[in-house]
Order: structure tokens, then C-alpha cells, then sequence
């Protein structure tokens, strides 16, 4: 990746995922997606790397329509307030550690600090706005300080194994399906500036290999095969309704980490037909509070914790808040 892009794209990023609340969508988000900073060096990167993803990214921004910043702050707290659904996490933690916050915020809050950096901004270490601005900063370092450059690049690459690509793909992902044109465009964005290159399998038969939900009944949706997957080809994604475990398959490396690490024996890696589109592989009816009618867990886990007790009482059937 040259400087000059990388540095652009993980600023700009940085400048639409930040809380508006904190510092405001930046203005040129107002403009078509054509007009946008990012747009050229997307250009560049897709001319350069050419695969599908990065089409698609130029793509969708060429087909994002100028919006007012008032409508993208409304869908700002749509998506990531959950102001009318689940909302898309913008914070490590929550894809990595399951809770806010979690070790990564605090594994991210150390790395900043030993770069030398001060945290002046009331989110969490790992918000997605911070990690961004981060890489920019390594990015930057690596470019201007010569004599130690080579440390900066190995501290960017480490940053990128450890933390950006193991959630950042899946948050562009989640995003590149919504109905927000903008917001799908910096999702496809997103997910291909971290795409993970996947290694020829060395067979045939391997690459027909996909994991599969073959015990529905076992399946509680625990979210163990995801944390374990090496490309995030497993995500969970959640509505007001609706839980679903999906996979994207042409992510999939068929390591069967997924398969091995299901106790449950709910998940298993067989032939498939796959035609690399993304599917879901099981969905369960959210929950609600018996209180306030508020969305809580799954069915299939709300039903999994009740088997393990031995019995339904009450409070299992309340939200948090209405315990």
C-alpha cells in the first residue's frame, strides 16, 4: 500500500466513524461519493490490487447520492446506537471478547501508549475511529522517519494482524449490506483496504469443504466458531427479530478451526455446492422481556441456559435491566 493512500484512506475512515456527538461527521460527507477525499485513492488501490471487493468498493461509491450531514447523523444512531435495531458495534471488543469493554481495549490502550500517543477522546481505546487514526499515525511515522522506518512498518503490520483484520472486515461487511448508500460504500470500503488473501487450496475436495450447521438442534449460537475463525468468515448478525450465523464463503479457508472448537458438535465441515454467496447457515427468534418487551438473547441460547439449569425461572425470561 503507498503512504499517501494508506495514511488518506485510514483518515477518512477514521472521520466518518467518529462519534458525531465528539467531533462531528466531517463535510464531505454531505457530497456525492465521487466528490469524496477517499474516492481517488480507492480508485488507485483497486486499480493496483484488482480483485472483486475492491470493485465493488469503487462501485458503490460512484452510486453513493449526496446526502445532508443532518440524515447521516440519523443513520449514524440507527446503526450504531441501535436506535431502531441491534446496532453494528464499532468497538474491537465486542467481536473479539463478546463484552464492553473487553482485553482488546485495553491490549489497543497499551500499544497507543507505548507509540507514544495520549488518548484525548471520551470513546474507548478500540472504537473503530481509534484504531483507524492509529494505522494513520503508523502509517505517517513510517513514511517521514527514515532512520526508523523499518520499526513503524513492523508495528503497523503487527497492529494489523493482531487487532484491524480480525474485526474490522467483518464491521465493513455488515455495513456493505445495509440500505445506507454512503454507509455501505465506507462498509465495502472497510472490508477491502483488511482483505485477508486466501491460499489456493491444495485440493479440490478441500475447497468443497464449508462449514455447516448439521445439528440445528445442537447449535446455541454461542459465537465460539467465530471468535476462532482466521478470516472472519463467520459472523453473527442480529435485527430486532432474527439471530443468524453467517458465512461468507469466499473468506473460508477451510482450517476447520470452526469445527474442532464446537463442543456442541453442532458444526461440521462437509461437501457443498457453495456458490461463494453468502449464507446463512442457522437463524433463531430473538428473545424478548417478559418487563418491557425489550429484544435480550436468542431463543436457541435462551433455551441452551435453560437445559443447563434445569429449570425456566422467571428472571431468565427478563432483560438486564429489568432484573
Amino acid at each position: 500500500m503507498k503512504v499517501s493512500v494508506g495514511s488518506n484512506l485510514y483518515t477518512g475512515l477514521a472521520q466518518a466513524f467518529a462519534t458525531p456527538d465528539i467531533t462531528g461527521l466531517p463535510a464531505w460527507l454531505a457530497v456525492s461519493g465521487k466528490e469524496w477525499p477517499i474516492y481517488e485513492p480507492a480508485v488507485q488501490l483497486a486499480e493496483e490490487r484488482s480483485s472483486k471487493l475492491w470493485n465493488q468498493t469503487v462501485d458503490a461509491l460512484e452510486k453513493t447520492p449526496a446526502t445532508s450531514l443532518s440524515k447521516h447523523e440519523h443513520t449514524y444512531e440507527t446503526l450504531f446506537f441501535g436506535k431502531s435495531s441491534s446496532p453494528i458495534w464499532l468497538y474491537e471488543c465486542m467481536y473479539t471478547n463478546g463484552r464492553m469493554p473487553g482485553p482488546a481495549t485495553f491490549a489497543v490502550e497499551a500499544l497507543y501508549k507505548k507509540a507514544g500517543l495520549e488518548i484525548n477522546y471520551s470513546e474507548l481505546a478500540d472504537h473503530a475511529a481509534l484504531e483507524l487514526t492509529f494505522l494513520a499515525f503508523l502509517t505517517e511515522q513510517e513514511a517521514s522517519n527514515t532512520q526508523n522506518s523499518n520499526t513503524w512498518a513492523a508495528a503497523k503490520r503487527l497492529f494489523i494482524k493482531n487487532h484491524a483484520v480480525r474485526w474490522l472486515p467483518n464491521l465493513g461487511r455488515q455495513l456493505s449490506r445495509t440500505e445506507y448508500p454512503a454507509w455501505a460504500a465506507l462498509g465495502f470500503l472497510l472490508a477491502a483496504i483488511f482483505e485477508v488473501k486466501r491460499p489456493k487450496p491444495k485440493t479440490a475436495r478441500v475447497q468443497s469443504n464449508y462449514p455447516i450447521i448439521s445439528q440445528a438442534s445442537e447449535c446455541n449460537l454461542c459465537g465460539f466458531c467465530i471468535q476462532v475463525c482466521p478470516t472472519q468468515a463467520l459472523g453473527i448478525e442480529e435485527d430486532d427479530s432474527t439471530t443468524a450465523l453467517w458465512l461468507e464463503p469466499e473468506l473460508c479457508i477451510h482450517c476447520n478451526k470452526c469445527e474442532r472448537i464446537c463442543e456442541q458438535g453442532a458444526l461440521s465441515m462437509q461437501d457443498s455446492e457453495n456458490n461463494q454467496d453468502p449464507v446463512a447457515l442457522i437463524e433463531s427468534p430473538r428473545a424478548k422481556c417478559s418487563c418491557c418487551g425489550k429484544p435480550t438473547v436468542s431463543e436457541l441460547e435462551l433455551n441452551w441456559v435453560a437445559m443447563r439449569l434445569g429449570e425456566r425461572p422467571g428472571w431468565l425470561e427478563k432483560c438486564r435491566e429489568c432484573r
